[in-house]
C-alpha cells in the first residue's frame, strides 16, 4: 500500500520519502537537511499509532502538516483531515492543495 501511495503522490508531482514504520519516519523527520513540508500517515500502525506519529513529528518539525487516512470510518481526528480508503486520486490532490495551503 505504502509504494502504492507513493506513487500517486508523485504523480501528483510531489517529491516522496517513504518510511517502512513510524521509528524510520521519526528518523527522517530529525534529519533537518531534509525539506519535507507533509507527512501522511495511517491511523493505525504496529508499533506506534499515527496520531502519536505526529505528536512526535510536530515535536521535531512545528509546522509539519499532516493528513491521516484509514480503513476505519470512526469519528474525524481533530489534529488533522482523514481521508478513509479507498480515496480517489482527485479527492487525495484536492485535500493535499488544501491542507499544504492552510
Amino acid at each position: 500500500m505504502r509504494e502504492t501511495i507513493a506513487a500517486i503522490f508523485e504523480e501528483l508531482g510531489f517529491a516522496v520519502v517513504a518510511a517502512g514504520n513510524a521509528r524510520e519516519a521519526l528518523t527522517v523527520l530529525a534529519d533537518r537537511d531534509t525539506a519535507l513540508a507533509l507527512l501522511f500517515t495511517d491511523v493505525q500502525m504496529p508499533g506506534m499509532s499515527g496520531t502519536e506519529l505526529a505528536v512526535e513529528a510536530r515535536k521535531l518539525r512545528p509546522e509539519m502538516k499532516v493528513i491521516f487516512t484509514s480503513g476505519y470510518t470512526g469519528k474525524p481526528l481533530p489534529i488533522a483531515p482523514l481521508v478513509a480508503k479507498p480515496f480517489r486520486r482527485q479527492l487525495l490532490s484536492e485535500l493535499v492543495a488544501k491542507t499544504l495551503a492552510r
